[in-house]
């Protein structure tokens, strides 16, 4: 397992395929990287085993400095997890000193910290939805399961910076090109308030979705 963004096959998976359908069908004109995230939580749906009980969770509407400890204790907790919470190229030879108030203003790896939190809190609905397949059951009671992951999408568009309109402040090619994002360069230059949802790019949001399917991927 190599902790790099990775773009892996679509689920050939009849069951994945036929939800991506009524996925496309019931989203109308939404643009491609949204649509995309989608069809990766489908693909996690039906291709991982997540855990049953669910992932632990702390301060999930919060991106105060003062929840990032916790919230990374919390992640550090969930077995195979750690390598991955930061991508290689936002790591440092010396650890990080998460309690340092520089380092929590500053440092562009805070913002996945966050973001893996809020990640983890759909996850834990896509566990939900695997322990209740086959859906065919449940269909007079809950809603569609198409229904369901646009939400998730929706929601998890929404908390990247291309999808809430600050692509200028981070955006995918920082990211895949390894660049310091122009957010990070305001934080360091002394600007406040940038960013202050610390919001993610696309890219940044395929890269944990991708690393959840190739952690729990079905043996």
């Amino acid at each position: 397992m190599s902790n790099i963004i990775t773009e892996d096959e679509p689920s050939q998976e009849p069951k994945a395929l036929d939800l991506k359908l009524k996925l496309f069908e019931l989203c109308g004109e939404i643009s491609k990287p949204e649509l995309s995230i989608g069809y990766a939580l489908i693909d996690i749906l039906y291709e991982t085993e997540l855990p049953k009980e669910g992932f632990p969770l702390t301060k999930v509407t919060s991106t105060s400095n003062e929840n990032v400890v916790e919230k990374a204790s919390v992640l550090e907790s969930i077995p195979g997890l750690t390598p991955f919470l930061i991508p290689l190229q936002m790591q440092t030879r010396e650890p990080i000193d998460l309690t340092d108030k520089k380092t929590q203003e500053e440092w562009q790896g805070i913002n996945f910290i966050h973001a893996w939190m809020t990640t983890l809190s759909y996850m834990n609905t896509i566990s939900n939805m695997q322990k209740m397949e086959p859906w065919d059951a449940f269909e007079a009671m809950f809603p569609r399961p198409e229904e369901v992951i646009a939400a998730m999408m929706h929601e998890l568009w929404c908390h990247t910076t291309e999808g809430n309109n600050k692509k200028f402040l981070r955006n995918s090619e920082n990211f895949e090109n390894h660049k310091k994002t122009v957010e990070t360069f305001m934080r360091e230059s002394g600007t406040e308030g940038v960013n202050p949802t610390r919001h993610v790019s696309y890219a940044e949001m395929m890269y944990i979705l991708n690393t959840i399917k190739e952690i729990y991927l079905k043996k």
